[in-house]
């Protein structure tokens, strides 16, 4: 089953590429979240996520997505192909996670059948927005976070 994690504000701003880990805000309770949904998953990234990253992510499969070739980072996996990628886990018994960014996200949003959402209700200033559709999920679970500006939120196709 794949899934999605993100953060977005209320304008759905998802990133802010000028800060140095592409993040526009900082929530301790979110990073945990985060850390918490995505630990021992695969989690699929594109290479610019990667980079804000800086290193794979610790007790996860990495897999990076990138038109790079030539690329080749330790500890993780680089596709060139999307579609042998989705053949080869789509039929994997367990939750593959995919952590961003917007270009990933849209490329694998046909797949998806749940999303992770943490809802800032504040605004941000960034230059990456993400709209994310919903017309076809249901909202399954949700709860306030420890800082009264965030909700996480799970939703199911």
């Amino acid at each position: 089953m794949f899934s999605m994690i993100l953060a977005l504000d209320k304008n759905d701003l998802l990133a802010n590429t000028n800060k140095q880990n592409g993040l526009a805000w900082h929530y301790p309770d979110d990073l945990t979240y985060f850390k918490k949904m995505t630990l021992n998953k695969i989690c699929i990234m594109g290479h610019n996520t990667y980079k804000y990253l800086k290193k794979p992510l610790a007790n996860r499969i990495n897999i990076i997505i990138s038109n790079d070739i030539n690329l080749h980072i330790k500890n993780a996996y680089v596709v060139n192909n999307v579609n042998n990628l989705i053949t080869k886990l789509k039929n994997l018994d367990q939750e593959i996670m995919v952590i961003g960014g917007k270009q990933i996200f849209d490329l694998l949003f046909p797949y998806i059948n749940r999303i992770y959402l943490t809802r800032i209700n504040k605004t941000y200033e960034g230059d990456i927005y993400y709209h994310l559709n919903l017309d076809n999920f249901k909202l399954i679970n949700k709860r306030e976070g420890e800082d009264n500006d965030l909700e996480f939120l799970i939703y199911e196709r």
